[in-house]
């Protein structure tokens, strides 16, 4: 058996009361159509370890209160929407200097749709309603769901590890994922990369006790993400043989190299997601009002002198599997 409440999230929360039977079938006709379109930006998340007993975490406390509870009814199920309807209200807004809250004027107002089965939950909130009309939410032709802003959480029966979220602006909200969910990114590719070079630039992921010499240790830490732009896989024991430095001198193996809580959250082996590298260390230089050249380590590239600058002149230095095609792009031969 389904049940399904919808509700108006502006300024405050306005429950959709007494749904009509049509309403509710253009409910589903839209849930459906997103769910079959679920590719676009799915991610998985998981409750935290730490809170997956915790009944203040708002979907451990569903699964006590609804899909676990022996005497449900449509007043539980309905008080439990109701809650975390409020919820998302609470983390689309921000805290004025008097201690008042008001809406986050850079989140949009939206359309939040709950559907309830006996094993799963989906919450759908619409940014904006260009597809459905906001009365009978029966879908507009003409209109794909390729140009609405959507965000959607589906939630199976008693599973804290494997929550689908999508976001269909270019990346997950925080209030959405974090805040109202309370969740976090299931420990991806993605998750290992980005918590990896943070370590790596923040000075956490080398060992300081180990005695490194400054020179020694500037040399490892550049070589550790030198290894990381040029693989497709981190493994801690191939990144430590790869490092060229004395090792003998400073009695050190893999595993005092690195800190020794780092990896209790970073995976020792995963795949390096490069869309995380290509964010943070990507670089453009504007050299005229007609060019620009795109780097996506500039540090790096200037090491190497792949790349430098001389009076005006910007010089770049093409590799060689590179070459031939460079040469056509500028109709010359070898």
């Amino acid at each position: 058996m389904s049940f399904y409440k919808a509700y108006d999230i502006t300024t405050t929360v306005n429950d959709r009361q007494k749904l009509s039977d049509k309403q509710i079938e253009n409910m589903d006709i839209i849930v459906g159509m997103i769910l079959e379109n679920l590719l676009a930006n799915r991610i998985l998340y998981q409750v935290p370890s730490s809170r997956e007993e915790d009944i203040d975490h708002p979907i451990v406390r569903y699964n006590i209160n609804v899909f676990n509870n022996k005497s449900i009814t449509n007043e539980i199920v309905s008080d439990e929407l109701d809650i975390l309807a409020d919820k998302l209200l609470y983390e689309e807004q921000v805290v004025e200097p008097d201690g008042t809250r008001r809406r986050n004027k850079k989140i949009r107002e939206g359309l939040l749709f709950a559907k309830q089965t006996d094993k799963q939950l989906i919450l759908l909130k619409f940014d904006e309603t260009k597809i459905i009309d906001r009365n009978t939410f029966s879908p507009i032709d003409g209109l794909s769901l390729e140009k609405q802003y959507y965000k959607i959480v589906v939630i199976d029966k008693n599973d804290m590890e494997n929550i689908v979220v999508v976001d269909r602006n270019k990346v997950i909200a925080k209030y959405w994922a974090s805040g109202f969910l309370e969740l976090e990114r299931q420990r991806d590719s993605f998750v290992n990369t980005t918590d990896l070079i943070e370590c790596l630039e923040e000075n956490q992921l080398i060992n300081q006790n180990v005695g490194l010499s400054e020179e020694d240790y500037d040399s490892v830490k550049g070589q550790i993400l030198d290894y990381i732009f040029e693989n497709r896989k981190f493994d801690k024991e191939e990144v430590f043989a790869s490092l060229e430095f004395d090792k003998e001198k400073y009695e050190i193996n893999a595993e005092n190299l690195f800190e020794d809580d780092i990896f209790t959250n970073v995976d020792e082996e995963f795949d390096i997601d490069n869309e995380v590298l290509v964010q943070r260390y990507r670089r453009t230089i504007k050299v005229s009002n007609f060019a620009k050249v795109s780097i996506n380590d500039l540090p790096r590239e200037i090491k190497r002198n792949s790349i430098k600058l001389e009076g005006n002149r910007l010089i770049l230095k093409v590799d060689k599997d590179y070459k031939e095609e460079v040469q056509k792009m500028f109709g010359k031969k070898e």
